[in-house]
């Protein structure tokens, strides 16, 4: 398949270029695209041993972990991330995540306010925080979120997700 070639050509590339952690970090993507999270996460661990600062490492800890439901992993990765840079908004975005998880929905609209003011641009923020909102049934604000989402990304996704709140917010007046 197409992940088998992509695997395949990185590994070769890696053998050429061993120290390339931008490489490794792909090679961690498709593992984690292929739902193979303890391969991901050994490359991610040892990319970090190279190179304690490497931030995109630990956001791919975080992607990973909270793909495999290891919650205080992933809210480990993304702390870590964010003690490297305040300023990450992929850091905040998988704390959010974490604490969306745990049902902790204060907690995670706080942290994706800070991956969106850091991030303004990224339609997938605005789309989660509209998720958050939806899942404490504040409709109208979490259509405020999808629709500006839509407007960044102009995808069919949020269009969806923008009729589907349109429709609880009517009803919930």
């Amino acid at each position: 398949s197409m992940f088998e070639k992509a695997e395949d050509t990185l590994q070769i590339v890696l053998e050429r270029t061993p120290q390339s952690l931008n490489y490794k970090c792909q090679l961690a993507n498709i593992y984690i695209a292929q739902n193979n999270y303890d391969n991901a996460l050994k490359i991610i661990d040892s990319i970090i041993c190279e190179n304690e600062n490497y931030i995109y490492a630990y956001a791919l800890g975080a992607k990973a972990s909270l793909s495999k439901q290891d919650l205080e992993r992933a809210k480990d990765y993304a702390q870590k991330s964010i003690s490297l840079d305040m300023n990450f908004a992929e850091g905040y975005y998988y704390l959010a995540m974490v604490r969306f998880e745990q049902k902790d929905f204060e907690e995670s609209i706080e942290c994706m306010k800070r991956a969106i003011m850091y991030d303004i641009n990224n339609a997938s923020y605005y789309g989660k925080m509209g998720e958050i909102y939806k899942a404490k049934e504040d409709y109208k604000t979490a259509l405020e979120y999808v629709k500006e989402a839509e407007s960044i990304s102009n995808s069919e996704e949020y269009r969806i997700m923008y009729k589907e709140l349109a429709v609880l917010t009517r009803k919930n007046i």
